[in-house]
């Protein structure tokens, strides 16, 4: 089809720009040119083929309307008392200024009238003229805005298909099959094709139940043709098996018209002359792109892909993004997190993100909050099922295993786990100490851990399990008292001491009784070891908090 604006039309609309006036296009003109070759571009000198018009339709005022501001559209209604004749052009003429505005040139149509006499059916068509120039709303003066059946689509949806079609390409590269789909096997004296799905070239072929075929000559090559074809109104994807000999070559084509449909074709297995199967079917990196089977061998223990086509992993968990988003495979979830929807890939930088997971704890070096998240120092929270991820995360087998009851809450947190030589018990005093949650679900409350005054070494948690405590401890306080020594001969001097011992001066000063010596010894654990108010570890000051979840709103 070829189409074109007028040099006639070009400088009316300009005239009529420059002065302010309206253009008033108001006939659709039809006609029959013997000869002419609709590829070939229109002349713009071309004036009304007047021995040729078939048909001159008035165009109604709602039929001329607007797509946006450079763009009109005119339209004919041809009902089946029209006709009956062909037509292979037409064209947009001003009444007002007797000007052919515009030309559109195709293979031709057609149209047919009802005949009662002889009871043959008639057609109705409707042909549509899109018309761009700057300004050309207003410049026409057309106030009504164009209708779905006054605009050609098809171009566009099928720009849409395309666009699909290559992103899947992008992810699924050029063959991908998901577990058995499309598998051949055995059945009986054929063959059959197992129910699954494949993305060939990015057309997503489904076989909902096995295929049944007849036995093929053997030995054979086997393909799956896949094609987009249009059904009704829309595009469905169709797959057929195709059997070959082995030296026949078999690859993609183009159907010639008027289908001008493209075929994808892609080897699936091989029978030999006994009629034994080799799967041919590609799962894992092909081509260069990279696929949602692919992703989940390299960070999980799913084995189907472990062969040579899986290049050597890195571990990052990437495969937690993509299975969270698209696939329903859930036979990796028992090995992680059950809300999945913990990573992100920044949209603009690309850079990865480990988002908080839910009844996660983390340590914050900084005092803004943040939002869902909760100190741990054994606060209750109120009305909890605001929380519905926490509160599914408290279902699993995960969460249930960190919950206890009130009363073995309160025994941890007040537990003595040190008993001194004179009796005393020495344990949290009421403060941290308690690694559990008390969810009272009839109360709708959730008591969270309270672990304020623990803090994590920062030189590694050498022998300490996960989950584990341990009691506080000092440093080993060490002194030396001499009770008798000779000095230069002198017998009975006072004894010498070190280390955290030390005389006491004044005693020594005071008169000494009979038979007893001048001196007393103090001791002072300051002068050999860190002393402070408490028993503390080496410390540093941060904000640990749990992540509840996004608070419903």
């Amino acid at each position: 089809m070829s189409m074109t604006i007028t040099a006639a039309g070009q400088a009316l609309v300009a005239r009529l720009q420059a002065e302010g006036k309206p253009l008033r296009i108001d006939r659709f003109l039809f006609a029959h040119v013997g000869g002419q070759d609709h590829t070939q571009p229109i002349n713009p000198a071309a004036g009304v083929p007047m021995d040729s018009i078939v048909y001159d339709y008035a165009i109604p005022e709602e039929y001329r309307a607007y797509v946006n501001p450079n763009q009109v559209v005119y339209s004919a209604l041809l009902g089946s008392d029209i006709g009956t004749y062909q037509i292979n052009w037409q064209g947009l003429y001003c009444s007002d200024h007797a000007t052919l505005i515009a030309v559109a040139t195709f293979p031709a149509l057609e149209k047919r009238a009802y005949d009662p006499d002889s009871n043959t059916p008639g057609n109705n068509l409707t042909r549509n003229f899109l018309l761009e120039f700057t300004g050309a709303r207003e410049a026409t003066h057309i106030t009504l805005e164009a209708k779905v059946w006054q605009l050609d689509f098809t171009v566009r949806l099928s720009g849409i298909d395309e666009r699909e079609r290559l992103s899947n390409r992008d992810i699924y590269g050029r063959a991908c099959f998901v577990d058995d789909g499309w598998l051949v096997s055995k059945n009986g004296r054929g063959y059959s094709f197992a129910p699954g799905f494949a993305y060939i070239e990015g057309i997503r072929a489904e076989l909902t139940e096995a295929l049944v075929v007849q036995k093929p000559a053997l030995p054979c090559e086997v393909y799956l043709d896949v094609r987009m074809e249009a059904s009704g109104s829309d595009m469905a994807a169709v797959a057929e098996p195709l059997f070959v000999a082995p030296d026949v070559s078999v690859g993609d084509y183009l159907a010639p018209p008027p289908a001008r449909v493209r075929h994808y074709r892609e080897r699936v297995a091989h029978i030999d002359s006994a009629g034994e199967v080799t799967d041919l079917r590609p799962i894992g990196l092909r081509g260069g792109a990279v696929n949602i089977n692919t992703l989940h061998a390299v960070s999980s223990d799913d084995s189907r892909l472990t062969d040579a086509r899986t290049p050597k992993p890195h571990t990052h968990a990437v495969e937690d993004i993509i299975h969270a988003v698209s696939s329903d495979d859930v036979r990796l979830e028992d090995a992680r997190t059950p809300l999945a929807h913990t990573h992100r890939v920044e949209d603009i930088t690309g850079e990865y993100f480990a988002l908080s997971e839910v009844g996660q704890y983390r340590w914050f070096e900084d005092t803004m909050p943040r939002a869902g998240f909760i100190p741990l120092r054994g606060l209750k929270v109120a009305n909890i099922s605001r929380y519905p991820d926490m509160i599914k995360y408290l279902q699993t087998s995960w969460g249930q295993a960190r919950c206890t009851t009130q009363e073995d809450w309160d025994a941890r947190h007040n537990a003595s786990f040190y008993t001194a030589a004179d009796g005393s018990k020495i344990g949290w005093g009421g403060k941290g100490g308690v690694n559990r949650f008390v969810w009272d679900e009839a109360a709708d409350t959730l008591l969270v851990p309270d672990l304020s005054g623990l803090t994590p070494e920062q030189i590694g948690y050498d022998a300490l399990g996960v989950g584990e405590t341990r009691p506080d401890a000092i440093r080993d306080i060490t002194g030396t008292i001499h009770s008798y020594e000779t000095d230069f001969g002198v017998v009975g001097r006072s004894g010498r001491v070190s280390g955290a011992f030390a005389k006491d001066a004044e005693y020594s000063n005071r008169p000494t009784g009979a038979g007893s010596p001048g001196s007393a010894v103090l001791f002072r654990a300051a002068r050999v070891v860190p002393t402070g108010p408490r028993v503390t570890g080496r410390t540093y000051l941060s904000d640990l908090r749990v992540y509840l979840g996004t608070p419903a709103s």
